[in-house]
């Protein structure tokens, strides 16, 4: 088995990040809707691949001084094996104290496991934003901002490389 490497999210990868958005989530992206995303000038997205294989894929956006993660998602049978945490290290390893200070997610109130992923990788929650996403049938849901500085990423890496010695 060959190692995990995070590159651009290149329209070859398409079709399996497809496969893995429509597994993962309730309300799946569509085609379009990566189109769309990866056109804007500021909206950049990565996989992570193993052996040819796309094993997760994030799509991130950014302006001066904020990166957030819009999507991002995992194959069900590579999850807790820190392929996701690989995509976000990629990002906020980009965190400094004079540009770009913070990373940000927005998680659906229902979507427990992501509210714990991020919680793990380090981000703390500082907002509820009612109504922020909206549901099939005209419905909204409640959303949770996550939020991750330049700060808390550098203390997270320093406390894993010290548990690591």
């Amino acid at each position: 088995m060959g190692t995990t490497t995070v590159n651009w999210l290149l329209r070859r990868h398409l079709s399996e990040v497809l496969g893995i958005e429509r597994d993962t989530f309730e309300y799946p992206w569509r085609e379009e809707d990566f189109l769309l995303a990866l056109r804007q000038r500021n909206c950049i997205g990565l996989v992570a691949e193993r052996d040819d294989r796309v094993l997760g894929y994030m799509i991130y956006d950014f302006n001066r001084r904020v990166f957030t993660i819009v999507n991002l998602a995992v194959r069900s049978e590579c999850r807790r094996q820190g392929v996701g945490l690989q995509l976000v290290a990629k990002v906020a390893g980009k965190l400094t104290w004079k540009r770009r200070g913070r990373l940000m997610a927005y998680v659906r109130e229902q979507n427990l496991n992501a509210q714990l992923f991020f919680r793990g990788c380090g981000f703390r929650c500082v907002s509820t934003l009612p109504d922020y996403f909206e549901v099939p049938g005209g419905n909204w849901e409640t959303a949770y901002a996550f939020a991750m500085t330049a700060g808390d990423w550098a203390e997270r890496k320093e406390r894993h490389e010290q548990l690591a010695q």
